[in-house]
């Protein structure tokens, strides 16, 4: 049959490359999540619990927030 040219098999394939696994951002991410999180829910029970730091409740409970959404990817 001879040779047949096959561009999948005779490039080099770079894109597997870019797909490896950073486990210490991985790790990061997850932590920045989780600790946004505590953060978040200490902002809620300071507001609950507080009868006159509930501003200071809310701003606690926003940086939490904040710091979530820092800790997710982005995949744009």
């Amino acid at each position: 049959m001879g040779l047949v040219y096959n561009p999948i098999h005779n490039r080099k394939d770079n894109t597997m490359d870019n797909n490896k696994v950073n486990y210490g951002e991985v790790i990061a991410r997850l932590m920045m999540i989780l600790v946004g999180f505590i953060i978040a829910m200490l902002g809620v029970i300071t507001f609950i619990h507080s009868g006159e730091h509930r501003i200071l409740g809310l701003l606690i409970s926003f940086a939490g927030v904040v710091s979530m959404f820092g800790g997710l990817p982005d995949n744009a």
